[in-house]
């Protein structure tokens, strides 16, 4: 029996254990890797690599694990948890895919955040649509801003958003049927034509002026975008 066996169970922990989580509760518990890795029965080298891969989800087996150690958190160190989870998920430089993770966090839809921000709703799903673009400066420092300003909860929810991203790269695309698989030429009555063939099957062809202005309004999409 270790001494995670002797505390009473008060707390339940509803979503998946990935490593960034495992790392907030080694710090909760205030234990160094060799012995947090001593108490949940692994090798150190697992802690280790948990806390190098923050999105990574734990096998089944050590999800159980980690569910037990958690539920027998006292106040105390659910609340060392928490805050531990808030820091982690500090921002450095905001993407698309931070955007709208806030977004997620806030549980507002695409006009309410686009008013929230003071941006058109068509920004708001370009951040959506391409999770690596970055907004412009005066936007990081609102988006600063706006995340300083939320709840515990909504920062819990926030990185909760982020995990699933990263551990799904299309979170937040378009679906596959709809993001072009092969862009290509072809001659129809000897004119020159885009043809674009996505990975659902589909294909659509383009004249040189429909081609021009699918261009122009790919850049004036990615000029709104950074704003």
């Amino acid at each position: 029996m270790t001494a995670l066996d002797e505390r009473p169970e008060v707390r339940v922990m509803e979503d998946e254990w990935t490593g960034r989580r495992a790392e907030a509760l080694r710090y909760a518990l205030r234990m160094s890797q060799t012995t947090f890795a001593e108490i949940l029965g692994v090798s150190p080298r697992a802690i280790a690599k948990w806390a190098s891969k923050p999105s990574m989800v734990l096998n089944l087996e050590t999800q159980r694990i980690m569910d037990t150690a958690y539920a027998r958190l006292d106040a105390a160190e659910v609340a060392r948890f928490r805050s531990a989870l808030v820091k982690m998920s500090s921002v450095i430089t905001w993407t698309g895919r931070h955007a709208a993770a806030v977004q997620r966090a806030l549980r507002m839809t695409h006009d309410e955040f686009a008013e929230h921000m003071g941006v058109g709703r068509r920004t708001v799903a370009y951040w959506h649509a391409n999770p690596h673009a970055q907004p412009r400066p005066e936007m990081q420092r609102a988006l600063d801003t706006l995340y300083e300003r939320l709840t515990e909860d909504q920062r819990i929810r926030f990185t909760h958003a982020i995990d699933q991203a990263e551990a799904d790269p299309e979170t937040g695309q378009e679906s596959a049927s709809t993001m072009p698989g092969f862009v290509g030429l072809s001659f129809v009555g000897g004119e020159p034509h885009m043809v674009i063939t996505f990975d659902g099957g589909r294909r659509i062809t383009l004249t040189t002026d429909e081609s021009l202005q699918l261009a122009q309004a790919m850049i004036r999409a990615a000029e709104v975008g950074r704003g």
